[in-house]
C-alpha cells in the first residue's frame, strides 16, 4: 500500500536541512513545541507549502501535529487542511500553509480520545 516511512526535509534560514515532517502510512506527522511553533496571532500551526503538496502527492490523507511540549496530538484531513488553510511567508522560510486549531481533532492523553475543538 504505502512505502516505508518517508522524511520530508527543508532548509532553514542558515541553509541547514531540518526535518519538516514524516510520512507514516497515510499520514503526514509533524512534531512541534507550541512555545516555538504555534502561530499565536492566528492560533494555527503551519506546514511548508512545498512539503504539504509533496506529502499529499505521496498519498497522505491525514495531517497530524504532535505537540511534544503539551502532550497533545492534533489531527485533520489533508482535504480540510488544503481547503481551510491560508498562506503566509515569514522571513526566509518560504511559503507556509497555516490552519487554525479549531479545524483539528485534539487528542489529550488525559482524556483518552480525540475530540473536536469548537470553531
Amino acid at each position: 500500500m504505502f512505502g516505508p516511512m518517508k522524511k520530508y526535509l527543508i532548509r532553514n534560514n542558515r541553509g541547514i536541512a531540518v526535518l519538516a515532517g514524516t510520512r507514516v502510512g497515510d499520514s503526514f506527522v509533524k512534531k512541534v513545541r507550541a512555545s516555538q511553533h504555534l502561530f499565536r496571532s492566528g492560533n494555527a500551526y503551519g506546514i511548508d507549502k512545498q512539503v504539504f503538496n509533496e506529502a499529499v502527492a505521496d498519498g497522505c490523507k491525514y495531517i497530524i501535529i504532535k505537540d511534544e511540549e503539551n502532550k497533545l496530538t492534533y489531527k485533520t484531513t489533508a482535504e480540510i487542511f488544503k481547503a481551510s488553510s491560508w498562506e503566509g511567508e515569514f522571513g526566509s522560510f518560504g511559503p507556509q500553509l497555516f490552519l487554525k486549531l479549531a479545524y483539528f481533532e485534539v487528542y489529550d492523553p488525559k482524556q483518552g480520545e480525540f475530540t473536536w475543538k469548537i470553531r
